[in-house]
């Protein structure tokens, strides 16, 4: 499945799920798009079906950490409901750096955890509430305890807390706000997230880190 969203030129990206996970491929236009390109763009097809997107960004390595991870999402990913959907990207991307740059990582691996554009029932969450969570210092990632710590925080904040606000708080830049909107979720989520210092981030690159 491919989601096509504006690029440079007479071409656009689009986001294509391969066996081996997500990669950017070029599609032909008509006519120039927009040189304005989010993830939240690129993915919103993936976005619509599901609450929350888990996506993996693996090193080109095989390293203990990429098995580690893969291995934790397996589990996570059988044992959460369908409105849930965990992914990888593929790290032979000829374009990896331009997907690591949509969500401001500088490189692999890291986790991502985004806000879907599903609602209870058949509502659909507004474009403008979209947000992700991106989890990608290494001793987290390599700590299976630690990284089903943070997941599972991180996932409780995004299925229960309330989207409209956290994406207000982050283009605010309002970090006291922001820990205040994880706070309502429970204490003990905001406890862990602080420790683990995971970053929030609006589709287009406006971020601030927990802790």
């Amino acid at each position: 499945m491919t989601t096509a969203a504006p690029g440079l030129g007479s071409s656009t990206w689009a986001a294509q799920s391969t066996p081996v996970g997500f990669r950017l491929v070029d599609v032909a236009v008509r006519s120039p798009g927009s040189a304005s390109l989010t993830w939240a763009e690129l993915l919103s097809s993936h976005l619509l079906s599901v609450r929350v997107f888990v996506l993996y960004f693996p090193s080109r390595f095989d390293l203990d950490v990429d098995t580690g991870v893969r291995s934790a999402l397996d589990a996570f990913g059988r044992q959460t409901s369908s409105e849930t959907s965990v992914s990888c990207w593929d790290p032979a991307d000829p374009r990896l750096e331009q997907a690591l740059r949509l969500f401001d990582i500088t490189a692999p691996p890291a986790l991502v955890l985004a806000t879907g554009l599903k609602k209870r029932g058949k509502q659909l969450l507004k474009v403008a509430s979209l947000y992700a969570i991106t989890i990608s210092q290494a001793d987290v990632l390599r700590d299976r305890q630690r990284l089903a710590a943070v997941v599972n925080s991180a996932h409780e904040v995004l299925m229960r807390g309330d989207a409209d606000a956290i994406a207000r708080y982050l283009r605010k830049r309002d970090r006291e706000l922001l820990l205040a909107g994880v706070a309502a979720v429970g204490q003990h989520v905001l406890e862990q997230l602080a420790t683990l210092k995971p970053k929030f981030q609006l589709p287009g690159g406006v971020s601030l880190q927990l802790g």
